[in-house]
């Protein structure tokens, strides 16, 4: 004896089967987009990392003080004071 079985409309395979093509390439241009937004990222950490390290040197040679004392001398002018030239004051606070 034959069961009745009932057949699905090709226009709903049709149907189903292009819904999973269309997931599939959507799937592979979305990773696709992923890779480069992944490249563009890396290369934007090597640029930060490159700027972070100048930053670094230019700390380092700022707070240096015989640069500090470079340009204390010679862009502002200032000398080393004289014996009598300074000046203690007596803040009344006893050691």
């Amino acid at each position: 004896m034959k069961k009745d079985r009932k057949q699905v409309p090709v226009p709903l395979l049709f149907a189903g089967a292009l819904m999973v093509m269309l997931f599939y390439v959507w799937q592979h241009i979305r990773v696709v987009n992923l890779g480069y937004r992944i490249n563009e990222l890396k290369n934007e950490i090597a640029s930060l990392e490159d700027e972070n390290y100048i930053l670094g040197k230019n700390i380092m040679k700022y707070t240096s003080l015989e640069e500090i004392d470079r340009t204390a001398r010679t862009k502002l002018g200032m000398v080393t004071p004289r014996q009598k030239d300074i000046v203690f004051l007596d803040t009344g606070e006893k050691d």
